[in-house]
């Protein structure tokens, strides 16, 4: 499978590893999984009856000859039987029994080898897994003759191969620290169990082996998440599919073992298998990622719907590599922004914490940020740059919230105007402007704010001498301030003239590709009345008084932000 063209007429890569689709719940990420199927089984298109809404088409490549390709690869696959009665129906020539218990002729799928059509070749080579029904699969089922008939589904395949069963069971042993065994003396029954049996099956069996068995648990028995698992892995490894379809792969599993499924999912690669799966879990994608990235075999698809319309921001697998092996993405989670309508890069978790509350008090819909918008951060500004493009190499909206010094550090500054793809010359004029005003501000000292501090120190004490501390204390009042402590201090309400024009030009141009300053200064000065010692007490003290419910200018600030991302949806 090379391509699937959406009906928006964008058109998806295929690697010939990993596709994964993600985005928003309602994007249309599992309708293309099963309008793709749809397509794929058609022998003579879709019928009219049915709306493709989100796949128009796809491409595959036939490479070779029937005979010399397409045979060998099937009856590796499939069963040949001659033309005869079976327990599948009556066949004329030679034909193919199925993992599914289905069957297909061999003259059926010559003929869509040589129309470049799937059809009934969709059968041996592809697989679609739905979110539904999983856990069901992997029950008791009834024996068969070995010798008349084929086996029907991936249990009864396990029954028949016994080094397939070793390969299945070392998985789940991988997955859940127990192996897997199937009931071969179970007579019109075959089960399937959980551990390690001691005893060997011999012919009759001994009753040693049976109290054995007896005591062993059965899957079918566990719980939904050990048998999901057990179900996506054990058809997928005994169908040998060439082409693998699932959806929601994350569904009944804990986090490490929807990590683990999606790990071992990109090792299928290396058996052949392509996959192209849907999900809107973060660990898959961890998973995925971790294992063969690094080849260049995995490839993120973000799919969102504007109205009717699907749109999809493809990452190519050579930067889902790249990304994967950055230690920012990996140290700061930037991925779970895949999963999000966009993210806000806050310069600490205190900062995500605060706009996170103050953006939720200030919507009146009921949704709450944590459904739309991923506030992360990096410990500082210095990252913030690293973090941006990582996020916008997955295609998702960014905006960054930084206090007021960000204008200070000229490294800070370009790399974050950089990360956008801006260039810092364009933003220099009314920054200089602003940065000449700003260090014009440590050079001033208020005399009668100074006499008033001084008088405060030599009034504390009754002593008639003034001892060290106290000529410490009154010179650092008489000494000049920096300038930008100051400014963070006081925030854009310090600057007046020129310097005013040029903060406001400075700040809507930063607006407009995504970068908001706290014009305040600091995140403090939303609640300068609040003790702050430490950022962490100040920060209590806010959340549990909810005082971010008052704050005007904070609230219109994380909405600007909220509506900045919406629009860029």
């Amino acid at each position: 499978m090379r391509s699937v063209t959406l009906t928006s007429g964008k058109t998806i890569s295929l690697t010939d590893g990993i596709t994964a689709i993600v985005g928003p719940n309602n994007a249309g990420k599992s309708l293309l999984l099963r309008e793709l199927q749809t397509l794929m089984n058609s022998q003579h298109g879709v019928p009219a009856y049915l709306v493709q809404k989100v796949v128009e088409s796809y491409d595959v490549e036939f490479k070779g000859s029937f005979d010399e390709v397409a045979i060998p690869w099937i009856e590796k696959r499939a069963r040949r039987r001659p033309p005869g009665q079976y327990n599948n129906g009556a066949f004329v020539e030679d034909n193919f029994s199925l993992l599914n218990g289905g069957a297909v002729t061999e003259s059926s799928l010559r003929t869509a080898w040589e129309q470049r059509q799937l059809g009934p070749l969709a059968q041996v080579y592809q697989l679609y897994f739905g979110a539904d029904g999983r856990t069901g699969m992997v029950g008791n089922t009834g024996a068969y003759s070995l010798a008349r008939e084929e086996p029907s589904n991936p249990v009864q395949r396990l029954y028949a191969d016994e080094a397939l069963e070793r390969t299945v069971s070392k998985v789940i042993e991988r997955a859940f620290q127990t192996p897997l065994y199937i009931n071969r003396a179970g007579g019109s029954e075959i089960s399937v169990h959980l551990g390690t049996m001691i005893n060997k099956p011999t012919i009759p069996p001994t009753s040693e082996f049976l109290d054995e068995l007896k005591n062993l648990p059965l899957l079918q028995d566990q719980g939904d998440g050990i048998r999901a698992f057990v179900s996506i892995m054990l058809t997928i490894i005994t169908g040998q599919y060439g082409f693998v379809m699932i959806d929601e792969p994350e569904v009944f599993l804990h986090p490490p073992q929807a990590y683990l499924l999606g790990k071992m999912l990109a090792e299928r690669h290396d058996e052949g298998t392509q996959v192209l799966l849907a999900t809107h879990s973060e660990e898959v994608i961890q998973g995925l990622t971790s294992s063969k990235a690094a080849s260049r075999n995995v490839s993120i698809v973000r799919l969102t719907r504007e109205g009717s319309v699907n749109h999809a921001a493809q990452v190519s697998p050579e930067r889902v590599a790249d990304l994967a092996n950055d230690p920012v993405v990996k140290h700061f989670a930037i991925l779970r922004g895949l999963f999000y309508e966009g993210v806000v890069v806050c310069e600490s978790d205190g900062d995500c914490t605060y706009y996170r509350a103050a953006l939720e008090a200030a919507r009146q819909d009921g949704v709450s940020p944590q459904e739309r918008l991923l506030f992360c951060h990096c410990n500082g500004k210095a990252r913030m740059y690293r973090m941006v493009e990582s996020v916008r190499d997955t295609k998702v909206p960014v905006a960054c919230i930084v206090d007021i010094d960000f204008l200070q550090n000229d490294n800070d500054f370009t790399r974050l105007l950089n990360a956008y793809g801006e260039s810092a010359e364009d933003f220099a004029a009314p920054r200089n402007i602003v940065s000449a005003a700003v260090e014009q501000l440590g050079m001033k000292i208020d005399r009668s704010v100074a006499k008033m501090k001084i008088n405060e120190i030599l009034a504390a004490k009754n002593s008639s001498t003034i001892s060290r501390g106290e000529v410490d204390r009154i010179t650092e009042v008489v000494a000049p301030q920096s300038g930008w402590k100051l400014f963070k201090r006081g925030g854009k309400r310090l600057l007046s003239g020129d310097a005013a024009v040029a903060f406001n030009q400075l700040d809507e141009k930063l607006r407009e590709i995504g970068i908001f300053i706290v014009a305040e200064g600091e995140l403090e000065r939303f609640h300068p009345e609040v003790p702050a010692k430490t950022k962490a007490s100040w920060l209590q003290i806010v959340l549990e008084e909810e005082k971010y419910r008052n704050s005007p200018s904070a609230i219109q600030l994380t909405l600007d932000v909220s509506d900045w991302i919406s629009l860029r949806q």
